[in-house]
């Protein structure tokens, strides 16, 4: 080791000369090499949500989360299950072996038990149940949040806005909004109204829904072709749904929807209500596509 170092302390010039040559290596090394900003990682776990309004814990364990799960179990590639049944909701979470040699047959079994068990589940579901795998690709590097001392409305505006700046950036795969509540018309009914006429509650849903349509009337054939016919009776307008007639007897007696119900423009319940500084707000996650290094404008 002496002589070592007795051999470099006698040649200043040839430790100089691999200095630099390392330092050039490195670099050259440096431009080569690929790297990511959120590199993917495979965490080996799927989740299985579903949703029941209204429902409480024991409903939805009696009623969902033990039934995804008797044939969740049939699946393979499986190491182990994790359920909870909360208010509203059943969330099972799934730990893949990690051993597993095909990852998407086990991914295809599970969804094939998930679709299996959906027929045994109640039929007033809303939605499926939705089968996710965690996936760093999946999550977020940024967040936008949009807040101030403004109204709601102003505030959806400026999300709308920035979203569509933000997927207009190169590399940007998708942005989602939390807290930015979907429009939706109430309509408040006065059952004073509605008793004195005679109208049941089914009878204006039916009313309602015969008149908001958009389906398919077939065909024309003709010498040129064929044209598609589409019957197009959606509202324009949401608060059009006032003017739905309710019921149609005789001239000048007709009852319209505003007569028996009060039409209001507002915003879907509160599902996830954010808060920046005791501020009502709204944040945009930004998700990047997989390998990407930087984004761009």
């Amino acid at each position: 080791m002496n002589r070592l170092v007795r051999s470099f302390v006698e040649r200043p010039k040839l430790v100089n000369l691999i200095m630099v040559l390392v330092i050039v290596l490195g670099l050259m090394s440096l431009k080569v090499s690929r790297y990511e900003v959120s590199p993917q990682t495979d965490m080996g776990i799927i989740t299985v949500t579903t949703t029941k309004s209204g429902a409480g814990p024991e409903e939805i364990e009696l009623g969902i989360t033990l039934v995804l799960e008797e044939e969740l179990l049939k699946a393979n590639g499986i190491r182990s299950i994790y359920s909870r049944s909360m208010e509203n909701m059943s969330l099972i979470t799934l730990n893949l072996d990690p051993d597993i040699d095909d990852k998407s047959k086990a991914l295809a079994d599970i969804q094939k038990a998930v679709d299996r068990a959906e027929r045994k589940l109640p039929s007033d579901l809303l939605e499926k149940p939705l089968v996710v795998e965690l996936d760093t690709a999946n999550l977020p590097i940024a967040e936008l949040h949009i807040t101030g001392p403004v109204s709601e409305q102003v505030l959806r505006q400026q999300a709308r806005q920035w979203e569509r700046k933000l997927r207009g950036v190169v590399g940007v795969s998708g942005v989602n909004k939390i807290g930015y509540r979907k429009s939706e018309v109430k309509i408040q009914l006065d059952h004073d109204k509605l008793l004195h006429l005679g109208i049941s509650h089914d009878e204006i849903q039916r009313a309602i829904a015969l008149r908001n349509v958009r389906d398919s009337g077939g065909s024309i054939s003709s010498v040129s072709g064929e044209t598609k016919v589409l019957t197009m009776g959606q509202f324009r307008d949401p608060l059009d749904v006032a003017e739905v007639i309710i019921r149609s007897r005789e001239r000048g007696n007709t009852v319209v929807l505003r007569d028996v119900a009060e039409v209001l423009l507002g915003y879907e319940d509160w599902d996830v209500q954010f808060l920046t500084d005791g501020q009502l707000g709204i944040a945009l996650q930004v998700k990047i596509m997989f390998r990407l290094t930087s984004l761009k404008p």
